[in-house]
């Protein structure tokens, strides 16, 4: 079950229901049109591991190609390609040669997630002179505590201008959910959206335990907003997008405590599409100093879009946050700064809330080599009665990191994984039966070469 996003800039931003059934978490990338209603996008979810320091264990590619009927934009199916790269490889190659596929899937159906049933598709419009575009953080509590799903809730909505919005709460790690999804309009500070969560498990297969759609009212006045939001839950078999909610079940309406503006960079819209930091990054951080550190290093997957607006994760599994949101924008003509905050969750708390970890990141680009992205980041840890937004707040510095990133490449060809009849053509089933004494054995791993001598192809095996 996906829940990709397709920003105006050419970046995306999708979630899937597997995150904690194969973990990984919300990937980044790029999608490009290749014809009047078909899309084609790459993008990089980090694998991660609680058993690892740094939690990383590589990472995974996915091919996605898309089409729309053109009677009905708001429908759209093609195919996914899935491909595993173990850590020690590179995922960003354009043949995959360190890769394992993962399978093919085709998409059922994916639907837009709309602002309302009555409201025209959003997408393509420029809400970039609304007050309410950005990055938000605050709380938010139930109206009738008797009849919310939660008893409190910290919030981190970020609102771009073409329409989308990306949205976390402190319930992600509780509730398992994972980062949401929808639209947005504004009209002279008024903000209204619609947003969806996939609810998830680590006991089924797919990871999939139903959805739970958000509708936001705000009003902006200054850096505040005010306003409220209502939950409704639907079980896997119900449809989310059903404008009546029918199969819903109702999971409270809250009102906004605080939600204030998160700006580090100039104040107001801003346009940084020329700036070459734009688009999708991936790479890895080290410890100034690693007998300071928790960690041995972190591998990050920063997105900084056109409106100045910016999401990132990392491979951090075993420090519970969710993708984090930020702002930013240009110290110079190769030179980028931001800052980004992430919501800590905890299983142990009523409201899965832990405090915020705030990273400072300053970058530069070689302009002979607009690929690669150098710089420092900087980490401070607030605890649960910290506001991150105070410049003055107390805060755990934690040690300063070293960073190299890569840009993500838009891989527009890429033959053996076009949707068509190859594709099927390039893939080999074997069956293995192992026998000892004459009789099958059960339960065992088969490892097959991965290369077989004296043929040019690098045949890909998994068992």
């Amino acid at each position: 079950v996906m829940t990709p996003t397709f920003m105006a800039d050419g970046t995306i931003i999708a979630n899937d229901a597997h995150e904690l059934t194969s973990v990984h978490g919300t990937s980044h990338g790029h999608w490009t049109a290749t014809g009047p209603n078909t899309i084609h996008s790459t993008f990089i979810w980090l694998s991660l591991s609680a058993e690892k320091p740094n939690g990383f264990t590589g990472m995974v590619k996915v091919r996605l190609f898309g089409r729309m009927d053109p009677n009905n934009p708001d429908r759209m199916v093609g195919k996914v390609y899935p491909v595993l790269f173990p850590e020690g490889t590179d995922a960003l190659t354009a043949n995959d040669v360190d890769g394992i596929p993962l399978g093919a899937f085709t998409i059922e159906q994916l639907r837009r997630i709309k602002v309302d049933a009555t409201q025209p598709t959003v997408t393509g419009i420029n809400l970039s002179q609304e007050p309410a575009m950005g990055m938000w953080f605050g709380r938010a509590v139930p109206d009738d505590p008797t009849t919310a799903t939660f008893s409190e809730l910290f919030i981190e909505p970020t609102f771009l201008d073409d329409g989308n919005v990306i949205f976390n709460s402190s319930q992600d790690e509780r509730a398992s959910i994972s980062a949401s999804h929808g639209q947005w309009t504004g009209s002279g500070g008024t903000v209204n959206s619609t947003f969806l969560w996939m609810g998830m498990t680590a006991e089924g297969t797919s990871g999939f335990t139903g959805a739970t759609k958000v509708r936001f009212t705000g009003h902006v006045s200054d850096n505040e907003m005010a306003g409220s939001f209502t939950l409704v839950h639907f079980p896997p078999t119900a449809d989310p997008l059903d404008p009546n909610d029918v199969g819903g079940t109702l999971g409270g309406t809250y009102t906004i405590q605080s939600l204030q503006r998160h700006r580090v960079g100039p104040s107001g819209p801003r346009d940084l599409s020329n700036h070459p930091a734009l688009g999708t990054w991936v790479g890895r951080g080290v410890p100034d100093d690693p007998a300071l550190s928790p960690f041995p290093d972190i591998y990050v997957t920063p997105t900084f879009h056109a409106d100045g607006n910016s999401f990132a994760n990392d491979a951090i599994a075993t420090s519970l946050h969710h993708t984090a949101h930020g702002d930013w924008f240009a110290t110079g003509p190769n030179s980028v700064e931001t800052t980004f905050l992430f919501i800590l969750g905890t299983p142990e708390a009523p409201n899965g809330f832990a405090g915020t970890f705030k990273i400072r990141l300053v970058g530069e680009i070689d302009p002979n080599n607009p690929n690669v992205l150098v710089g420092q980041m900087f980490p401070t840890l607030f605890p649960p009665d910290a506001n991150p937004l105070d410049p003055n707040a107390q805060g755990q510095s934690l040690v300063s990191l070293s960073y190299q990133f890569r840009r993500v490449p838009i891989q527009k060809q890429v033959p053996a994984f076009q949707p068509s009849a190859s594709v099927l053509a390039r893939q080999t089933h074997v069956v293995a039966t192992v026998r000892q004494n004459d009789e099958p054995v059960a339960g065992l791993e088969v490892a097959f070469a991965r290369s077989i001598s004296g043929l040019a192809a690098n045949y890909k095996w998994k068992g």
